[in-house]
């Protein structure tokens, strides 16, 4: 209601006014008041989070929700408002009049008076006398001052985005400056109109952006049960992907999915034109075609840098953009001038272009990037312009770039998408994929096409000795991958650095597998020098990460950490696509070497969700380091089924890339120590017995992915008689395990399981001394907590040794009981085990009750079972 101030004041405080004003003056401003101060009605069905937000309520006494509409702004008030209703709340609903300061000033001291009578009169008698900003903001001085300090007050304001002149804005900030101590205030606002200044040093204020507003992973996964959502759990899964945990869209779906009526199969598409309506006319309704045109092309392009963004809208963005990162619409990204639009916005934004509309934008970016000399963005943008066919000739020109992008998933996508016939396709296209299919582990795919090109005789001799030494590698035969991906080195051309890089890491890890460590850095070092001499940060990165675990595997651990650091930000002035698979790589990495020195826990689950993310996007079947020690974290925590379940998450996601299963075999030992762990012995012992069937450990293959494979087998085993107290066995496979040439990392730990199994035999003195001397060693390098975590009896003395997890578990049976119990898991009867032993039933009944006793159990079924859990069956 546009009245003005003086005859707002007249009409609803009278004692303050010149002179009367018209009964209709003083109904419209009573029913303005009124519509101002309700407080708003909760949306029935929707999930109550007042808990959450009364935990940031409690620790600041100043809470401001700022984010777009649609993230539950409003709806947060009221519950905090609900979640606090013994406190006196003063509710005053904002609008566009209130930019006038007087005008802010009366609609704030109205609401008081109207909540908490008497408050706010004294003040209200003086408005009128109030010409000034100055004077607006002595007089709000002075109703706070006339507030007794300890008084407690709830005052909540809503849409403070309109308080769009620097004059009621900076009343609004004088207000959070000079709050009573009893005074609480909450407040809702699209975007800050003007800069906090001084006010963002405020003890007790916190701002929740749209970030902190979004639902949470567990939030994401409650709604639907609680909303009795029928759907099974594929579905869901497809949902949380869509909604992405933006407030309104959940709501919006949830009433769509009511008004089909509770359907068991649910349309991909439910829902989705109410939310873009939602979208355009709630979120970015009231913002300028401009911008809207912004929104509209970073929805398409994902992600761009502000020069592409400039060159297509035509004309200079910067302030453009700087409007929509405030207004929260817009991100930027960890590349300086780049930005993108959050992800459950890209899908909503966009649906108003038409098909043509989108791809005519991806062929601009293409072209633009193709100017840039960007490889991988140029095929990204192309593969979606539907115009596959013009970049093929500039991607053959452009092939050695494009692969020391490390994009392989890219390529990969843009060769499967292009059509091309890989029987007449151009055959610098062809190799292209045919190594984008072996750097993502797809062996028979890259062997496929590998044939393809021997047949139609494209490659050089040097080209072809490159691709099947590495083709080799990958299938684990090591002495064939040496003599070829030497003469590739040896003959490839200087303009094919890309594969020569890719030869000299080859190489590396063959070395690495092999423990000559010394050649594996010399290998290293060729590859790293000649990717700097080259300018590819991707493939220098990718060095650092063999460099790093080279490090680890002499036992230099600090030094592989700043290595893997010194990757990272070498990574931080490339693109998303461009950094994705080497970004993923190091963050795993250095996620491991932080577990394994017990470092900075509080990072490491973040380092594994970002990493393993990373890696995932790539096809980089790396990942399974990230699943791997995820489930060896969720072991240690007790959480042995969904550490399990985590591992064949990971099997499924090898399999949906056709790799071959030799790649991740090694993942059967992360199982082994889970089952371990969780007590169970026998489990644990048959899956060794899946790795190595009929074979020695030391004759299983070094995968490229986990060469360490027959290292780590034989550590298990060991670990595993160790921990059922078959020293004699444990200390026979860790001397021979001893005698091969291992890794000095891998070394420390036979030493340490040796030393724990001599204890076992009670030769203290001995134990004692490799207890000593290893210890020194770790500690050197900063290891022992997690070596600890993994073997509880190693840094124990002998008289004051703690139990450990299984320490009740591990049983010491007579030999005549052993007999008996034998006997037992035969099926024979008590009669007939005396008769083959030669002992009377009344012994062999001693036995069996001694030997219950022992297992902790009731019966001969239980017995067995046990007895078959701890291996003495």
């Amino acid at each position: 209601m546009n009245l003005p101030v003086s005859e707002l004041l007249a009409a609803l405080w009278p004692a303050a006014a010149a002179q009367p004003v018209s009964p209709r003056s003083v109904a419209l401003a009573q029913a303005w008041i009124q519509s101002r101060t309700r407080i708003p009605e909760l949306t029935p069905g929707l999930l109550d989070r007042s808990e959450r937000w009364q935990q940031w309520f409690d620790s600041h006494p100043v809470l401001w929700f700022n984010a777009p509409a649609g993230y539950g702004k409003t709806r947060a008030l009221t519950e905090l408002k609900r979640y606090n209703d013994d406190i006196p709340t003063i509710w005053l609903t904002l609008d566009s009049h209130d930019a006038n300061p007087q005008r802010l000033l009366l609609s704030l001291l109205l609401a008081t008076e109207q909540a908490v009578p008497g408050s706010g009169a004294a003040t209200l008698d003086l408005l009128a006398m109030v010409s000034d900003d100055d004077s607006c903001i002595r007089l709000l001085e002075h109703w706070i001052g006339r507030l007794e300090s300890d008084q407690e007050l709830l005052l909540v304001l809503n849409e403070a985005h309109l308080l769009t002149s620097g004059s009621s804005w900076q009343l609004l900030l004088a207000l959070l400056s000079h709050r009573t101590p009893g005074m609480r205030i909450l407040i809702g606002s699209r975007y800050q109109p003007g800069p906090l200044g001084r006010a963002a040093l405020l003890p007790g204020l916190q701002i929740l952006g749209a970030q902190q507003l979004a639902l949470t992973h567990d939030e994401q996964r409650r709604w639907p049960k609680q909303q009795g959502v029928l759907c099974d759990d594929t579905s869901l899964q497809l949902l949380y992907e869509r909604l992405r945990g933006w407030p309104a869209s959940v709501g919006i779906w949830l009433a769509c999915y009511r008004a089909a009526g509770l359907p068991l199969i649910v349309s991909d598409t439910l829902g989705q034109r109410e939310m873009a309506d939602f979208w355009w006319t709630e979120v970015v309704g009231t913002e300028a075609q401009s911008m809207r045109d912004l929104l509209q092309l970073l929805a398409i392009l994902g992600e761009a840098p502000e020069a592409l963004i400039d060159h297509l809208q035509g004309e200079a963005c910067f302030d453009l953009l700087q409007q929509a990162v405030h207004h929260q619409l817009v991100r930027t990204t960890p590349l300086d001038g780049w930005y993108r639009l959050p992800s459950h916005f890209r899908g909503l934004a966009s649906s108003t272009l038409s098909l043509a509309g989108r791809q005519h934008l991806h062929h601009q970016a293409s072209n633009w990037y193709c100017l840039q000399q960007d490889t991988v963005m140029a095929m990204s943008h192309n593969r979606r312009s539907g115009r596959t066919e013009e970049l093929s000739a500039w991607i053959v020109r452009h092939s050695e770039a494009a692969l020391a992008s490390l994009d392989a998933s890219g390529i990969m996508a843009w060769f499967e998408s292009s059509g091309e016939d890989p029987a007449t396709a151009n055959p610098a296209l062809v190799q292209l994929a045919c190594w984008s299919y072996l750097l993502t582990a797809k062996v028979r795919r890259g062997a496929a096409l590998l044939r393809q090109l021997v047949q139609r005789r494209c490659l050089t001799d040097a080209e072809t000795a490159a691709l099947q030494g590495y083709l080799a590698r990958l299938r684990g035969q090591n002495r064939s991958a040496t003599q070829q991906c030497q003469q590739a080195w040896d003959e490839l051309p200087e303009s094919r650095y890309a594969i020569r890089i890719l030869m000299a890491t080859t190489l590396t890890y063959v070395c690495l597998g092999e423990t000559d460590l010394n050649a594996a850095r010399s290998w290293n070092r060729n590859a790293l020098l000649l990717a700097r001499q080259h300018k590819s940060v991707a493939m220098e990165s990718m060095a650092l990460f063999d460099q790093a675990r080279i490090e680890m595997h002499r036992g230099h651990i600090d030094h592989g950490m700043y290595l893997i650091e010194t990757g990272i930000s070498l990574l931080g002035g490339l693109t998303a696509a461009r950094q994705r698979l080497p970004m993923g790589r190091l963050l795993l990495y250095r996620a491991f070497l932080l577990w394994l020195t017990n470092r900075e826990q509080e990072q490491l689950e973040p380092l594994l969700k970002r990493g393993v993310s990373l890696c995932r996007r790539s096809n980089d079947v790396l990942v399974l380091y990230g699943y791997g020690l995820s489930a060896m974290v969720m072991s240690s925590r007790g959480q042995y089924r969904q550490a399990l379940d985590y591992i064949d998450e990971a099997e499924r996601l090898m399999q949906s890339w056709a790799v071959d299963p030799d790649r991740y075999l090694w993942m059967i030992l992360v199982k082994a120590h889970i089952w371990m762990s969780e007590g169970k012995y026998h489990r644990s012992q048959g899956c060794l017995e899946e790795l190595v069937g009929e074979q020695s450990i030391s004759q299983l293959a070094r995968p490229e992915v986990f060469p360490l494979l027959p290292d780590l087998a034989a550590a298990t085993q060991s670990r595993l008689y160790l921990i059922t107290r078959r020293y004699e066995e444990c200390l026979t496979v860790v001397d021979e395990w001893l005698r091969c040439n291992s890794s000095p990392m891998i070394m420390l730990l036979i030493q340490l399981i040796r030393g724990a199994a001599l204890r076992g035999c009670n030769q203290i003195a001995e134990s004692q001394n490799i207890f000593t001397q290893v210890k020194h060693q770790l500690d050197q390098e900063g290891i022992g907590l997690s070596f600890s975590t993994w073997l509880p009896e190693l840094f124990t003395q002998p008289g004051n040794r703690e139990p450990s997890l299984a320490q009740d578990e591990r049983v010491q049976l007579s030999e005549r009981e052993h007999d008996v119990l034998r006997k037992i898991a035969e099926g024979l009867s008590n009669q007939e085990i005396a008769a083959q032993l030669f002992i009377s039933l009344h012994t062999v009944k001693s036995h069996a009750r001694k030997i219950n006793a022992k297992l902790g159990v009731k019966n001969r079924t239980q017995a067995i079972h046990k007895a078959k859990e701890l291996l003495l069956l």
